[in-house]
């Protein structure tokens, strides 16, 4: 897109497209993370939920790995928290539990309270502006792993070790082929050019043929597979 600096280190991008390169790329899956004192610092301002509606926040987050290492990629820093609280569900963090929704979907009229889509792509404007700012401070340096709208995504399956190999399946694999046929599909319809897609799926060594074949130029092996 016009106004972007130009991509200065693409390493990232072509081994994703499965093309040789000169060395192995590297990022950190939570690169912008506790271990870091500045992170610390930084998320200390204000609450979690107030930090990813900061585009400002998002940038100085996702950027701080970059200036202590020499990765290849950065990744933005965002929850998919924010997806339930732009449908208008309400989330708490809840100290030494984490997460919770008071008022769950529990039926399929529950449904009907949630916003139309186009009330929710204005509700996470601030992801755009964070994305867009985070690209143009990284001015071509390495590119952004993100949500829509950077030049690679990254889809996560949390609950893959939990489902086992006939619910992951039936309930997440074919889910997980939609949002690599739609999002492909969407960018051909919008004259855009492709982008990687990484599939993760957390303790899902059972499932990596299928995932191989679910439509993404990369598979994230995670602890329990030797790679």
């Amino acid at each position: 897109p016009q106004g972007f600096p130009e991509l200065k280190n693409d390493t990232f991008l072509r081994a994703a497209w499965g093309e040789e390169t000169d060395y192995t790329p590297v990022w950190c899956m939570r690169q912008a993370g506790r271990y870091l004192p500045e992170f610390r610092e930084t998320r200390a301002a204000q609450d979690f939920f107030s930090t990813c509606r900061s585009p400002e926040a998002c940038c100085e987050l996702t950027l701080q790995p970059l200036r202590r290492f020499p990765l290849d990629a950065a990744i933005i820093f965002s929850d998919i928290l924010v997806v339930p609280q732009a449908l208008g569900m309400e989330v708490t963090m809840v100290p030494g539990k984490g997460p919770s929704f008071p008022e769950p979907l529990r039926e399929e009229q529950d449904l009907e309270c949630l916003r139309d889509p186009e009330v929710v792509a204005s509700e996470l404007d601030y992801v755009f502006q964070a994305i867009t700012l985070t690209r143009q401070r990284l001015a071509g340096r390495v590119p952004l792993i993100g949500f829509a709208g950077a030049p690679a995504l990254q889809l996560f399956e949390s609950h893959a070790g939990h489902l086992g190999p006939q619910l992951f399946s039936k309930f997440a694999l074919p889910y997980i082929r939609d949002v690599a046929k739609q999002v492909k599909a969407r960018l051909r319809e919008a004259g855009l050019a492709p982008v990687p897609m990484i599939i993760f799926a957390k303790d899902g060594h059972f499932a990596l043929e299928e995932l191989a074949q679910a439509g993404y130029e990369v598979v994230g092996l995670d602890w329990t597979v030797a790679p």
